[in-house]
């Protein structure tokens, strides 16, 4: 009867270490660094129409992703 019991507490046990692990790996990206991304363009952002794109597109990238792109 010991000896069943004891089975089911290491089980338990090692259950609860595999859990822990999986857990660690899972939070892992959370902490992730952030990243800048940059947009690769051909002419001057000071022509008409040209700076503006790539604004709009930030804010609404920064809309969209709540603030975490």
């Amino acid at each position: 009867m010991e000896n069943n019991m004891e089975k089911k507490i290491y089980k338990k046990l090692v259950a609860s270490a595999a859990f822990l692990i999986l857990l660690s790996f899972i939070a892992g990206p959370v902490h992730a660094k952030k990243v800048l991304l940059k947009v690769p363009i051909a002419f001057a952002t000071k022509l008409p129409g040209l700076g503006e794109t790539i604004k709009w597109l930030g804010d609404r990238t920064d809309t969209l992703s709540g603030g975490t792109v």
